[in-house]
């Protein structure tokens, strides 16, 4: 699963998408109640079918382009964002719980966070959180 990264199992089987190939499970990623395994897509490559948002497909929190199969959600400005990064930023929230869309409340992202470096990656851009244990802080996608 792109988001939790555990393999797919006899209850958790895993999505994977018609387009982009990425592979997330049901609950992590908010796929709709009996949504057809065979020929689903994510919301990026539905986006790209029927636009509805940005094209422009970077995380409004991280910044982040580098990885593919990003599990990516829609937020209410019509931009994106990480499912990770969206859970661990208390500040934000999903619209819809059980969608996980869209994403909300981007603006109310502490200043903390978005002026913060990332000690993994030593880039300024992008909000962080800090470590519980060592209070480092870092993007949520590079941790």
């Amino acid at each position: 699963c792109s988001i939790c990264r555990i393999m797919s199992g006899p209850t958790n089987s895993l999505y994977t998408c018609y387009s982009c190939g990425m592979s997330v499970h049901h609950d992590c990623y908010g796929v709709k109640d009996k949504a057809e395994h065979i020929g689903w897509r994510c919301d990026p490559c539905q986006n790209k079918k029927k636009p509805v948002a940005s094209y422009n497909y970077e995380c409004v929190l991280c910044y982040n382009t580098t990885s593919q199969h990003q599990a990516l959600k829609m937020t209410s400005g019509y931009c994106w964002a990480h499912v990770q990064c969206a859970v661990f930023m208390p500040e934000v929230k999903f619209v819809n719980p059980s969608t996980l869309s869209p994403v909300e409340y981007i603006g109310c992202v502490s200043p903390a966070r978005t002026q913060a470096s990332c000690s993994l990656c030593d880039d300024q851009r992008g909000a962080c959180v800090a470590c519980s244990e060592c209070s480092k802080t870092m993007h949520v996608q590079c941790a």
